[in-house]
């Protein structure tokens, strides 16, 4: 719903996001309220998405990795991953989709995924393959603040956002923590539990 949409993603007003990024936030457009996800956690050969939605001014697409123990993820999206990686979906095949849309578009990628396939893939090649994919910002579920420094580092030197994640248990202490520092926007995970089950309580 557009609700729930406006409710996960909110904008941190810290400066010095990624270009591409910086420039929807310029135009005042709604690329940081509501995203348009192309999920690669479907069969390999998933065509790119119509030209009018990857060249709508401002909006953000954001690329789905399949992972093969999506923690986060209900039964939905976890068999929807284990479809796509049978049909050869990858992080490989998430880069040259991504390669693809910046073809034709300039809105900002953001590439969503787990920890475990960015580490498979080689943390020393990882951001300037990104890069040349054209991805602007990372979103990875499982990588707490606390950790992931080289990473992030590595990332940041290439002008590639990593994306905070704010969750309903998140204190104001801990939420100052994550925010510090942070770029383009932050990810509100609007309810505990798994993704796909709606009444998740907030005491889970």
């Amino acid at each position: 719903s557009p609700e729930g949409a406006q409710q996960q993603q909110q904008q941190c007003e810290q400066p010095e996001a990624g270009k591409r990024m910086a420039d929807a936030r310029r135009r005042r457009r709604q690329g940081f309220r509501v995203s348009h996800q192309i999920v690669r956690r479907q069969p390999a050969t998933l065509v790119i998405p119509s030209r009018p939605l990857v060249t709508r001014a401002g909006s953000k697409l954001e690329l789905g990795v399949p992972s093969s123990d999506p923690s986060a993820d209900g039964p939905v999206i976890a068999a929807a991953s284990q479809r796509a990686i049978r049909a050869g979906g990858s992080l490989r095949a998430a880069l040259e989709t991504a390669r693809r849309i910046r073809e034709q578009s300039a809105a900002p990628l953001v590439l969503f995924s787990y920890l475990n396939p960015l580490l498979a893939f080689g943390e020393d090649r990882l951001p300037r393959s990104l890069e040349e994919a054209g991805i602007d910002a990372v979103l990875v579920v499982d990588l707490p603040p606390e950790e992931g420094a080289p990473l992030r580092a590595s990332l940041e030197s290439r002008d590639i956002v990593v994306i905070p994640l704010i969750a309903p248990t998140t204190d104001d202490e801990r939420e100052a923590m994550v925010l510090r520092g942070a770029r383009g926007f932050a990810y509100y995970v609007s309810a505990t539990g798994v993704t796909g089950l709606g009444d998740a309580p907030l005491a889970a």
